[in-house]
């Protein structure tokens, strides 16, 4: 229901300051309101909207544009009030909680990079040594017993099959080495290599370079 569709009866008699003459208005579907000022104007206003608002109606009043607007000027914090002080309270302890996880996140990332910097001093240090260890085979002579080319590659690789020995196992087969020529030594090669019969695989190589390829056709008689 609408004010388009009916008049409204508005109670004037419960003003809390009373300046009506009537105890009661109706009001039409447009309604102007004049007087000077103190004449009751705000007070009919208030009057409006406490009789419609109870009846069901939603009440809009436009006083000017003063109360829209406003200057720029700093807040009073007296305005905060008790629940802009809860707020506050909660965002200081957000705010500690915050700073904890800060803290034992620089903990972390300084633990991080401590380690990180043992980590990569070691594994500079091991392939150094490796490095070494090359360079002390390679230029090993007496015996020889790796080839000019011999690198750090060589020495990971060979670390997979080392054994410990003990000075006498040590000794031995230094000895061993001095008596066989360089050019003779075997070196490790996989596993799979060692089961080839070298001279059965070069029979079967010569036998297939010998065999000549004939094309067959199948003969297919036309009527």
């Amino acid at each position: 229901m609408s004010l388009r569709s009916m008049s409204i009866n508005i109670d004037l008699s419960n003003s809390e300051h009373p300046k009506f003459s009537e105890p009661r208005i109706t009001l039409s579907q447009v309604n102007f309101f004049y007087g000077r000022n103190g004449t009751g104007k705000t007070t009919l206003t208030s009057i409006l909207d406490d009789n419609l608002s109870q009846q069901g109606y939603l009440v809009r009043i436009f006083s000017g544009f003063d109360p829209m607007l406003a200057n720029d000027e700093p807040l009073n914090a007296l305005s905060l009030g008790e629940e802009n002080a809860e707020a506050q309270r909660i965002i200081n302890s957000c705010n500690k909680e915050l700073e904890e996880y800060d803290k034992q996140i620089t903990e972390m990332e300084e633990k991080y990079e401590a380690t990180k910097l043992r980590y990569d001093q070691n594994e500079e240090n091991i392939r150094k040594y490796l490095s070494a260890t090359a360079r002390k085979v390679k230029e090993t002579s007496n015996p020889q017993i790796a080839r000019p080319s011999y690198n750090i590659t060589d020495v990971n690789y060979e670390l997979q099959f080392a054994q410990p020995l003990d000075p006498q196992q040590s000794n031995e087969l230094i000895k061993q080495c001095r008596e066989i020529p360089f050019e003779n030594i075997i070196h490790h090669e996989p596993s799979f290599l060692n089961s080839l019969d070298i001279s059965e695989l070069f029979i079967i190589a010569n036998q297939l370079l010998q065999n000549s390829l004939k094309p067959q056709v199948n003969s297919v008689t036309l009527i």
